[in-house]
């Protein structure tokens, strides 16, 4: 077993070195993001690599450190989140997925009166499903009658059809708003998250957006 976690990354290199002159075919390193009984205030090196590389985990810890914690606590709890994350992934049988990851987190702080998803074939709203939103209803638009259908048996998903806007996903968003607000799941001056495509410049994107409607 490798000294991971030590801050000395020559002392995991000299040890590897000492394994493969001595024949052994491989090391091996912790599988969780703490090892068991270290300190408190021991590196956090995964927790810390991902304020870097992902948006929604430098968001978290962001809120956690406005919440009161400190440096060390604020990487354990987005690692700890980062683990449910990943076990998220293998239970579901699917890759991680930046948006949809952390697509829940505006919802619990915020108390979000709905979440809008757009999408075709369901995919993302399954997944937003699947993250058990504490608060909102999960509204789920799509173009496709079938899609529709098989969202319908998902757990906290409601569907729609709508026609879907290809040349510009605004239009779609505030036509599916305005539908909403018609049948008074919506209501003016809600909070809402909206998952989908928006327009940037010349090109679609994918996002996450809070709206007041």
């Amino acid at each position: 077993m490798l000294p991971l976690f030590s801050g000395d990354a020559e002392r995991v290199l000299a040890f590897a070195r000492r394994a493969e002159e001595r024949g052994f075919d491989g090391v091996f390193a912790f599988d969780h993001l703490f090892p068991p009984g270290a300190p408190a205030d021991r590196p956090s090196l995964e927790a810390f690599a991902s304020l870097t590389a992902s948006p929604g985990a430098r968001a978290y810890y962001n809120a956690r450190r406005a919440g009161g914690d400190g440096h060390h606590q604020a990487l354990r709890s987005l690692g700890n989140r980062l683990v449910g994350i990943l076990h998220g992934c293998l239970q579901h049988h699917t890759t991680y997925n930046e948006t949809t990851a952390w697509a829940h987190r505006p919802d619990n702080e915020l108390k979000a009166a709905a979440i809008l998803v757009f999408t075709r074939h369901g995919h993302m709203a399954r997944h937003t499903g699947w993250l058990r939103p504490r608060y909102s209803p999960v509204y789920a638009m799509t173009a496709l009658e079938e899609s529709a259908r098989a969202l319908s048996l998902c757990w906290g998903v409601i569907p729609f059809v709508v026609p879907f806007d290809m040349i510009n996903p605004e239009n779609t968003i505030e036509a599916a708003v305005k539908s909403m607000l018609e049948q008074s799941r919506l209501h003016k001056g809600d909070t809402v998250v909206i998952i989908g495509s928006i327009l940037v410049g010349d090109q679609i994107v994918d996002a996450v957006q809070m709206r007041v409607v």
